[in-house]
């Protein structure tokens, strides 16, 4: 089912934190942690659906704190902020999971998101590690992000490797079934993105999407419709 897929992609696929949104509920959520010993989760809950949030592993991290980020964002979907201590290195990261707007026609609505965003991160954690995850449900080769874009000196997108690459490796295909198989559709998009400051230029491998042992035939059906997009931090 849904919940042992999800529990078994995230463990064999060895990952130390997982950014999640759109948790279907709270008890779905006790239901995935008790197939992940040694995992926890800190998150925004509402209207008994989660919405953004992070899964981790408790024996890499320790939690120093959490608070969802004020601001005009649609829907609620408030990014969420996780400071925390990797136990061997001894280093301190804050990660933000983010939700932006979907659909087209909503640039705008996006480029106001990503504006806060930036503003909170050059007021509150300048000189800070910081690594701002999730769904931001548009491309990098448009100008929603130009705000980021712009300013390379202290902000850098480490999957755009992944956004001027193959459409294959890209994080939201449409899928469709034939005689069985399922397929890609027209549309294809890379639109989840992990986005780094310059404290961590230095740190960061390429990102990657990821293919997995699970079968494709079963993601979408018990995961999700997105692909995963990951880096690894030296």
């Amino acid at each position: 089912n849904r919940l042992n897929y999800t529990a078994d992609l995230i463990i064999k696929s060895d990952w130390d934190i997982v950014a999640v949104q759109e948790m279907g509920s709270s008890e779905a959520l006790k239901k995935l942690l008790a197939k992940m010993p040694g995992w926890a989760f800190d998150g925004q809950n509402r209207n008994a659906n989660i919405d953004v949030g992070f899964l981790y592993k408790k024996n890499e991290f320790e939690l120093l704190g959490s608070k969802s980020i004020a601001g005009s964002f649609t829907g609620g979907r408030n990014p969420r902020e996780m400071h925390v201590r990797h136990r061997p290195s001894g280093e301190e990261l804050y990660l933000m999971a983010v939700h932006l707007k979907a659909r087209g026609g909503y640039e705008n609505a996006r480029k106001n998101e990503a504006r806060q965003i930036k503003i909170y991160i050059d007021t509150q954690r300048a000189s800070e590690k910081v690594v701002v995850l999730g769904d931001w449900n548009d491309q990098l080769t448009k100008s929603t992000f130009d705000i980021f874009k712009d300013d390379s000196r202290n902000y850098r997108f480490a999957d755009m490797n992944i956004a001027l690459g193959a459409r294959e490796n890209w994080s939201y295909p449409s899928w469709y079934r034939s005689r069985g198989q399922l397929k890609h559709g027209r549309y294809h998009g890379h639109i989840d993105h992990i986005l780094i400051t310059n404290e961590l230029f230095e740190k960061t491998k390429p990102a990657a999407t990821g293919t997995y042992s699970c079968e494709t035939s079963r993601y979408k059906e018990y995961i999700s419709d997105h692909y995963p997009v990951s880096i690894q931090l030296k």
